[in-house]
């Protein structure tokens, strides 16, 4: 669909960029069941040139060609959103095709201002012979930690993204739950210190491993491979080599440069006034390292790059059971080794809403089919008050579950961490786990840290029973022996002979 969302914003006098061209074709795309291809749409680039531009084509194409029912277009800044509300009426009051189709106010006014300012579509003839009988509606919205709940939209915008928290993306996003086709549009300038949401989205985008995610990004090579200094070179005006003095970077940057909206003198000017850190973060668009990540210590990227949806743990198998700080969701975690050898984590089971008491006998299911050596568990969590119900269900020969301290949960921590990034351990890929990762908060312990619970953002309880079986199976069980080397024939000599050869040995 997205020629004709092109064709809309043209009608409106703000025709796409080629740039803005290909966004929208990929953000309108459809499978064969005419939902959409991607759930979410990312932009990152510097300001004033595209991201805005593209968010108010997209607001059109979901109102005036895709008929949505509610589009939530949300922003950091009150006066961020007052904006995009009043150049959207602009651009259809500009166009008579465009304005025919929207219900008027009483005062003849495109947009109804009220505490939340909505613009309400009518659908056209051929909607009405398909039966449509409901309004468009788009709402502008500025971001709280409570804003957007209630609000059953399936779009959702979200711009300023830099500044978005946990807490706000919990209010708005859930409102997609019952919605056919959700999808959530995300822009942002480069990451700031306290980005840690948008930091694990730039990860998973540069990635590029997640099928429902259309990502794009301009900004210049890292510094380190630009700068004459490398890492070392500190941006300052008139360091000799820094790549913020070089206008063939600025161009790949600058998309509007191309344009002619934004002058390469203008950008000189910048320079001469503006601090070098905020220079490098808002015109050659590299991301300041987050100074908290709200807890989360195993990287994302890392933890997709262990990713084999085929792996399988077939020796010595340790189990460990959690259970959400609010009690209502609990998980039964696994770890165990390949036939490789390497350690293999992954979420057996996972249910929400249904409590605690299905965890002691799941466990004990596991238990009576599969070759367990363990099951662990965490007193010090939520999960501890089980023990009692998971040990009256075990069979006598097996044992208690075996209890891990702060220390060992800790140890437990470092081990998960060193093998991801180590490349040393296998998952499945599991979406659910890759959500806990991304919402789970830490405490410090001593010189260590632990899983924290109750300040998460959302719900890990899965991530501390796959650390619990980690650790499990770290400490009491021994690895599987290597496979036996093939037996040494004329052949595979020979062959050895050729590489060690062509090694140069």
């Amino acid at each position: 669909m997205g020629p004709e969302v092109a064709a809309v914003a043209t009608l409106a006098g703000f025709p796409p960029d080629p740039e803005q061209r290909m966004l929208l074709d990929a953000a309108f795309a459809l499978d064969k069941r005419g939902k959409s291809v991607a759930f979410e749409v990312v932009v990152i680039a510097p300001r004033q040139n595209l991201k805005s531009g593209f968010f108010k084509q997209v607001a059109l194409g979901l109102a005036f060609v895709r008929h949505e029912p509610l589009v939530v277009w949300s922003a950091h800044e009150f006066d961020t959103a007052k904006e995009a509300m009043n150049d959207l009426e602009s651009l259809i009051d500009g166009s008579d095709l465009l304005r025919r189709r929207v219900r008027l106010t009483a005062k003849n006014n495109v947009a109804l201002h009220s505490a939340t300012p909505e613009i309400r579509v009518r659908p056209d003839k051929r909607l009405k012979a398909l039966g449509v009988r409901y309004d468009a509606r788009l709402k502008v919205k500025t971001r709280t930690s409570g804003g957007g709940r209630g609000l059953a939209g399936r779009k959702v915008i979200l711009d300023e993204a830099y500044a978005v928290q946990a807490g706000q993306v919990g209010a708005l996003l859930p409102i997609m739950l019952a919605q056919p086709d959700p999808q959530v549009y995300v822009g942002s300038s480069a990451c700031r210190e306290e980005s840690a949401w948008l930091w694990d989205i730039v990860h998973r985008g540069r990635a590029g491993n997640d099928p429902r995610m259309v990502y794009a990004e301009w900004c210049a090579p890292d510094a380190k491979d630009v700068c004459a200094e490398g890492e070392r070179c500190d941006h300052a005006r008139g360091r000799r080599g820094c790549a913020c003095d070089d206008p063939d970077l600025l161009l790949p940057v600058h998309s509007a440069i191309t344009r002619g909206r934004i002058l390469i003198q203008t950008v000189a000017d910048l320079r001469k006034t503006m601090p070098p850190d905020e220079y490098g973060r808002e015109i050659m668009g590299w991301h300041d390292e987050p100074a908290d990540m709200s807890g989360r210590k195993v990287p994302l990227a890392a933890w997709m790059d262990c990713e084999d949806p085929k792996s399988r743990m077939i020796h010595r198998v340790v189990l460990a059971w959690e259970v959400s700080w609010d009690r209502n969701n609990a998980a039964v975690g696994a770890a165990g080794f390949r036939a490789d050898g390497l350690p293999h984590v992954e979420l057996v089971e996972y249910r929400v809403g249904q409590g605690t008491d299905w965890v002691a006998e799941r466990v004990r299911e596991i238990v009576g089919r599969q070759p367990v050596e363990a099951v662990m568990f965490y007193p010090a969590g939520p999960g501890g008050s089980l023990e009692t119900q998971v040990t009256e269900r075990l069979p006598a020969k097996f044992g208690d579950p075996k209890p891990l301290n702060g220390r060992d949960m800790a140890h437990g921590c470092g081990h998960l961490y060193d093998l991801v990034v180590s490349k040393g351990l296998r998952h499945l890929g599991d979406d659910r786990l890759v959500e806990m990762l991304r919402v789970a908060s830490i405490r410090s312990l001593a010189d260590a840290w632990v899983w924290d619970l109750k300040r998460s953002a959302g719900d890990a309880c899965g991530v501390q029973a796959v650390t619990a079986a980690l650790k499990g199976l770290n400490e009491l069980v021994e690895p599987p022996p290597p496979p036996p080397a093939p037996a040494m024939t004329t052949e595979n000599v020979r062959s050895e002979t050729t590489a060690l050869a062509s090694a140069g040995f």
